[in-house]
């Protein structure tokens, strides 16, 4: 499969969200640090995705990452 960046704009169109990291470890780290539940949800918008962990509606983590 090609690299994203072999892509035009006019296919990007299909997607609700395009994403690219240049170091994976900084995200992993983020989501370590959230990581006590095995469920989270995802909101996705145009500034970035939030992850949310809630546990038993008492402990709730969010994590922001923003996009460009």
């Amino acid at each position: 499969m090609p690299l994203l960046t072999q892509y035009n704009e006019e296919e990007y169109e299909q997607y609700c969200l395009v994403a690219s990291l240049d170091n994976v470890r900084n995200l992993s780290t983020v989501l370590k640090a959230i990581h006590f539940r095995e469920h989270a949800t995802c909101f996705a918008t145009k500034n970035g995705i939030k992850v949310t962990v809630e546990n038993a509606k008492c402990v709730q983590a969010n994590a922001f990452i923003q996009g460009l």
